[in-house]
């Protein structure tokens, strides 16, 4: 027999029906939570799928090729979070490459990035990216990874594998993903660690530095600490000289 929703509620007590409200509550947020993580699989199957029908693995000069190509045809910003060794021979030829290429795009108003991991042997490379008209920051967040990648224009992305574990193992081979899915994805990890309090600047990470080797030693001379960290001398003086006007303000 059919009984109406008020009947059901003759006999009981205000806990009883509270009870069964709060059940009636649970049951729906469950079923939401069930369709919502339903749609949330196929989202993440769909960029699989996504990444499955574009990725292609190139092989270590694809990938620098792809990496160049990406800043030429760049027109909005790129963003890469990279390594920042620099090694001799054919790397070396790749890196003043890639400078190039990084002062053609800033020169049309790319928004170049780079996070590069902190510590001072990483110094020279960013000293030269910044030269070029790149944004660098130091994160030491990425001592512990393995991951490269470069971000173009929000649906490009260049992937860089390294042949074994280590952050100081050079990249061997890659995937260029046209995926405005994974850019997005790889874009949010990238600002995080842009924005972290843990990570400086270029002139803040060198200035630092400084500082600390004038305190341990004194009389070092600018030139000595310039080849100690493979940066110009001018570029010691003239970070010398803006900390000293500072401290006179």
């Amino acid at each position: 027999m059919y009984l109406e929703p008020s009947s059901l509620a003759v006999g009981l007590n205000p806990i009883q029906i509270l009870l069964f409200a709060v059940e009636l509550t649970l049951l729906a947020a469950t079923l939401i939570v069930v369709i919502l993580g339903r749609k949330e699989a196929k989202g993440r199957e769909a960029l699989i799928t996504e990444m499955g029908k574009t990725a292609r693995i190139v092989s270590r000069e694809e990938y620098f090729n792809n990496v160049l190509e990406g800043l030429q045809g760049a027109s909005d910003y790129v963003f890469g979070r990279i390594t920042g060794t620099s090694r001799g021979g054919a790397r070396t030829d790749y890196v003043d490459k890639v400078l190039k290429q990084i002062q053609l795009a800033a020169s049309r108003g790319v928004d170049v990035r780079y996070i590069i991991p902190k510590t001072s042997s990483r110094l020279n490379l960013g000293y030269r990216y910044v030269k070029a008209g790149a944004k660098i920051r130091f994160d030491p967040d990425l001592l512990v990874s393995d991951i490269r990648y470069m971000i173009i224009d929000r649906d490009l992305v260049v992937l860089g594998l390294p042949e074994k574990a280590g952050e100081r193992e050079p990249t061997r081979s890659g995937y260029k993903i046209p995926s405005e899915g994974l850019a997005t994805l790889l874009k949010t990890d990238f600002m995080k660690h842009w924005n972290s309090p843990e990570s400086r600047d270029y002139d803040e990470y060198l200035l630092r530095i400084l500082n600390s080797i004038r305190k341990e030693s004194p009389e070092t001379s600018d030139q000595l600490i310039a080849t100690q960290l493979s940066v110009d001398l001018e570029e010691i003086r003239r970070l010398k000289n803006s900390s000293q006007t500072r401290e006179k303000k």
